[in-house]
């Protein structure tokens, strides 16, 4: 029978290993994992999509200013953009001379806002000594009562066209935002969960 002073060490010692296995690690290949590449294009698109065009102008052919365009994606969004004004009626040219029309993209923003909030335990690093002495870390792992994990991209895009005769304001297309969030939630451990307003692979209160 283990006597009643070792049963919290013992206790301690089968949650920790529990907690351990029950751990995840969020890992990427790439600089921005996949989720985060979702909730750029997505927040991006959407305020793309608002984007309207004064149904009575003339300018047919038109041409991306892409070099004063400078946003993560940035390939993706004026595709995007391309696209949209394509919808609109309008043919998109090869170079600016090509065109009777310029178009001006602004991005206001087009980032990620990330908070974490634990109630628990955080992971401890413990120093390894070492023969050399250089050492190495491990760390303990995390006790989470509650683990919310919140990323939120946001995203405000302006547009307008100049002529390229006279380098006039052709039309303004206006100012447009959204956002799209990602969250992750761990409850007791062993209960964790997704919410998202992302379209597929991703869904709503998906179990992780």
């Amino acid at each position: 029978m283990i006597k009643s002073h070792l049963y919290l060490p013992v206790l301690g010692a089968f949650l920790l290993g529990i907690l351990a296995g029950c751990s995840t690690t969020t890992t990427s290949t790439t600089p921005r994992t996949a989720v985060e590449i979702a909730l750029l294009t997505e927040a991006g698109e959407s305020t793309v999509s608002q984007m309207g065009v004064d149904g009575n102008i003339f300018y047919n052919r038109f041409y991306i200013d892409v070099d004063e365009y400078d946003t993560y994606e940035r390939e993706y969004m004026v595709s995007a953009l391309r696209r949209r004004l394509l919808q609109h009626g309008m043919h998109s040219v090869m170079t600016p001379d090509e065109a009777d029309v310029i178009v001006h993209a602004r991005s206001g923003v087009l980032a990620i806002d990330e908070s974490r909030t634990l109630i628990g335990i955080p992971e401890i690093p413990l120093p390894i000594p070492s023969a050399d002495g250089g050492g190495s870390y491990i760390a303990t792992p995390e006790l989470a009562l509650f683990r919310r994990h919140v990323q939120i991209a946001r995203s405000r895009l302006s547009v307008y066209g100049t002529e390229t005769v006279t380098n006039g304001m052709a039309f303004d297309m206006g100012t447009a935002t959204s956002q799209r969030f990602y969250t992750r939630w761990v409850f007791f451990a062993f209960i964790s969960f997704r919410t998202t307003d992302l379209g597929p692979p991703y869904r709503t209160r998906t179990m992780e």
